[in-house]
């Protein structure tokens, strides 16, 4: 598996990514205080929320840096071997799911008046965010892979070479058929 992929997962994307849902999941929101007309975070919440978004910006962040990297390289196909892609389908597989986590929970608190300052649905907004630009960085990178696929195949495409030889052959063919069917 390639290095700079798996540190930027640190070990893996599973593993990574489920640790988040885990603290997404923690995140008690709906135990907001209200203040000054307005809902906010309790101190314990709040820290933990920016904790996601770190982590969420950091795991981004250290792809991005893996795709500069591989996009400078003269060698971009020794960076995705089979472990390698496979951690990156789970990886978009994970963040697709979390993602789906995170609208429910958004659209479900936004319907609720007691949560729905500006203050906590902000700070949904924002893991909601560094959750997509993780999802877009976790795109590029497959979709270099893609594209190194393509050309691959591309590599070994047969040339039929036109003789006179074989079009006599084809002639004599197309007319026996023709001939055989009526």
């Amino acid at each position: 598996m390639s290095k700079i992929i798996k540190a930027a997962f640190d070990g893996s994307a599973n593993d990574s990514i489920s640790g988040i849902i885990a603290k997404v999941m923690a995140l008690r929101l709906e135990e907001s205080e209200y203040k000054n007309d307005e809902f906010y975070l309790s101190d314990e919440n709040y820290e933990l929320a920016n904790i996601i978004i770190g982590q969420l910006d950091d795991q981004a962040q250290k792809l991005r840096e893996a795709y500069r990297e591989i996009g400078l390289s003269a060698h971009v196909e020794s960076y995705f071997d089979s472990l390698t892609i496979n951690e990156l389908f789970v990886a978009n597989s994970c963040i697709r799911e979390f993602e789906m986590i995170l609208n429910a929970k958004y659209y479900a608190m936004s319907g609720c008046v007691i949560v729905s300052g500006a203050s906590v649905m902000q700070i949904m907004k924002q893991i909601r965010m560094s959750a997509a630009k993780l999802r877009r960085v976790i795109g590029d990178l497959m979709s270099v892979e893609r594209q190194l696929r393509v050309a691959s195949t591309n590599k070994y495409d047969s040339s039929f070479e036109m003789t006179s030889d074989k079009i006599t052959k084809l002639k004599l063919a197309t007319e026996a058929a023709i001939t055989s069917h009526s």
